[in-house]
């Protein structure tokens, strides 16, 4: 009898460990808005570009306005230009704040202190399929 049970045990853990898989973690908790924000900042402040591409939307838009001038560029560019700094970290204090939240929809303020200067970049956050992604970056600067 005892030789039935032990039996039966080991044949059902045999198939619980051949028939159930673990799941991979849904997408929304992987890219949180914490997750996505705090993913920008390490690549914008301290060159940590890793899963830089997988925060931002295909068709993000991002400009930086300083003074009387005004750039537009793409994710592409944006990518490209950080993966260029990578290993680079500015000489900045960042703060980060959620200025306005709607259910698929995220607006962040982040604050990049520098001794002379300060950079707004107001973040624009969408909830996607696959998580919550940036699609839209609008830079500041204020001396």
């Amino acid at each position: 009898m005892k030789t039935i049970k032990i039996f039966s045990l080991t044949l059902s853990l045999l198939f619980l460990l051949t028939n159930v898989k673990a799941g991979k973690p849904h997408p929304h908790a992987m890219y949180s808005v914490k997750f996505s924000i705090t993913a920008f900042i390490d690549a914008d402040t301290r060159g940590i570009c890793d899963g830089l591409t997988d925060i931002i939307a295909d068709n993000a838009k991002f400009s930086i306005i300083r003074g009387d001038d005004m750039w537009s560029f793409n994710k592409k560019q944006l990518v490209d230009h950080m993966e260029s700094m990578s290993g680079i970290k500015q000489n900045c204090t960042t703060s980060w704040n959620i200025v306005e939240s709607f259910n698929s929809y995220v607006l962040i303020k982040v604050k990049m202190k520098y001794p002379t200067f300060s950079r707004y970049n107001y973040v624009t956050m969408n909830e996607c399929s696959d998580g919550w992604k940036i699609t839209n970056i609008s830079s500041i600067f204020i001396q």
